[in-house]
């Protein structure tokens, strides 16, 4: 049925979603013994028995295990946003002849691509290493390392997936108006924000972009020469995300 959703876990970092099956690869595995679960949730409202509003979760787990070790310790991976970037930290130990780290990047789990490269310091000892991603999108993003030899062979970390939420904060007043809107609010990094307004027919009667905006925003809009009536105000900012108002004129 439609109401079913399935998530698919490596070690606890979600590596697909909505789909029925997965491929497991050797690179995606660390030594030893890694958890692979499947959870399958029933969504249905047309139950009621005592947990309807939270839905079924069902699940099935699997043990993979990988007896080739990697060419170092990775001993952690993260992944966090800092600034509107993605911030990628990660610490290893008994380096030895490593070239250098990949940083791959998807939006699916399945299909990266690689957005960075950091230099090995082959130290026996512990290093950390960081990188940041500069073109973080929203939603969720997944990140995995790459790690290349200098004889040649390689090895993936983990994956590790970041969610981003959009932050636009706004407000429109007066509300009904009738000669003068003011939309303003703030915003928690730099964008541009375009703002306009459509009519009762989806036609565009306004429209205005404001650039480079990071922190408070105000501007006034002349409403006097619009037909009163009930009008969508958008906001949308330049990497497609978009908050929707109503506004009513009045004369």
């Amino acid at each position: 049925p439609n109401t079913l959703s399935t998530v698919w876990k490596l070690n606890g970092t979600t590596i697909a979603t909505a789909v029925n099956n997965v491929d497991v690869t050797p690179a995606q595995l660390i030594a030893g013994n890694n958890t692979l679960t499947a959870f399958v949730t029933d969504n249905t409202l047309l139950s009621r028995s005592y947990l309807p509003e939270a839905g079924y979760v069902f699940s099935k787990t699997w043990t993979l295990t990988s007896a080739t070790p990697l060419p170092l310790k990775l001993l952690s991976f993260n992944v966090k946003e800092e600034n509107n970037n993605a911030k990628l930290t990660w610490l290893t130990a008994e380096e030895e002849n490593v070239a250098n780290f990949e940083i791959q990047k998807s939006i699916d789990a399945k299909s990266f691509e690689t957005i960075g490269n950091v230099k090995a310091v082959n130290n026996k000892e512990k290093t950390e290493y960081q990188f940041f991603d500069k073109a973080l999108l929203s939603g969720t993003s997944y990140y995995r390392l790459l790690q290349l030899d200098n004889d040649g062979k390689s090895s993936y970390s983990p994956i590790k997936a970041l969610n981003k939420t959009d932050k636009l904060y706004y407000s429109i007043s007066p509300n009904p108006v009738a000669d003068l809107l003011t939309v303003a609010g703030k915003t928690d990094y730099e964008t541009d924000i375009t703002i306009d307004l459509i009519d009762e027919t989806g036609r565009q009667v306004y429209q205005k972009t404001l650039n480079n905006i990071n922190g408070d925003y105000k501007e006034l809009i002349d409403v006097k020469a619009l037909n009163a009536g009930v009008y969508i105000l958008n906001l949308n900012l330049n990497n497609g995300f978009t908050k929707q108002g109503k506004i009513m004129v009045v004369h």
